[in-house]
C-alpha cells in the first residue's frame, strides 16, 4: 500500500508494483490521448515560439478531452480565441506533468519529490488522471452512494477503488507538501 511522508525538504511516496504499473499505464494513456491529431510544428516562428496556434483550434469532441482541455469561455467565439492561444501550451504542460510521474514510478519504488517542481507535477499529474476516471464513469459528489449499489462482479469496481485511491494519494501529496 503507497505511503506518502514527509523528509527534509521531500515529500517520499512508496508505491507498490501494481501501484506504479496502474499510475504509469493510464499516464501513458493520457499522454497519448493529449497528442493531437496531426500535430505538426507550426509554420509561424512567434507562433511556435509563444506556444499557440497559427491556425483555429477546434473544441475536442470526447468528453475527457473536453474535460482536460474545458472551454474558458462560455461565449463560443472568446473560447476559440483563447483555445487557439493556449491549447499547445496546456496540452504540454498536462503531458510534462504526466511524464513526470511516469518517469518516477517507472523507477524504484520509492520517490523523493522536492517541494518546489516534484510535488506540484505529480498533483496536476494524479488530478489529471482522476478527472479522465472520473469522466469515464460519470463520477459526481455521491458517487460513493452509487459505488455501494454496484453488484460485486461489476466490471467498474476496480476502476472506482483507483479512483479513490488517487484521491487519497493526491490528498496526501497536498498535506506533505504543506508541513514543509
Amino acid at each position: 500500500m503507497s505511503k506518502v511522508r514527509r523528509k527534509g525538504d521531500d515529500v517520499v511516496v512508496t508505491l507498490t508494483s501494481e501501484e506504479r504499473q496502474l499510475l504509469a499505464s493510464l499516464a501513458t494513456a493520457i499522454c497519448t490521448l493529449l497528442e493531437r491529431d496531426g500535430d505538426t510544428v507550426d509554420d509561424d516562428p512567434l507562433a511556435a515560439l509563444v506556444g499557440m496556434s497559427s491556425e483555429p483550434v477546434v473544441a475536442p469532441d470526447d468528453p475527457v478531452l473536453r474535460r482536460l482541455l474545458p472551454d474558458a469561455y462560455g461565449d463560443p467565439e472568446l473560447a476559440a480565441e483563447f483555445r487557439q492561444l493556449t491549447d499547445a501550451d496546456l496540452r504540454a504542460r498536462k503531458t510534462s506533468a504526466l511524464r513526470r510521474v511516469l518517469d518516477d514510478v517507472t523507477g524504484d519504488d520509492t520517490v523523493a519529490l522536492d517541494e518546489d517542481e516534484g510535488v506540484g507535477m505529480w498533483v496536476q499529474g494524479i488530478n489529471d488522471i482522476r478527472l479522465v476516471l472520473g469522466t469515464r464513469l460519470d463520477v459526481t459528489e455521491d458517487w460513493t452512494d452509487s459505488f455501494d449499489t454496484l453488484p460485486p462482479d461489476d466490471p467498474r469496481i476496480p476502476l472506482y477503488l483507483f479512483y479513490d485511491w488517487l484521491s487519497s494519494l493526491q490528498d496526501a501529496l497536498v498535506r506533505a507538501a504543506m508541513r514543509g
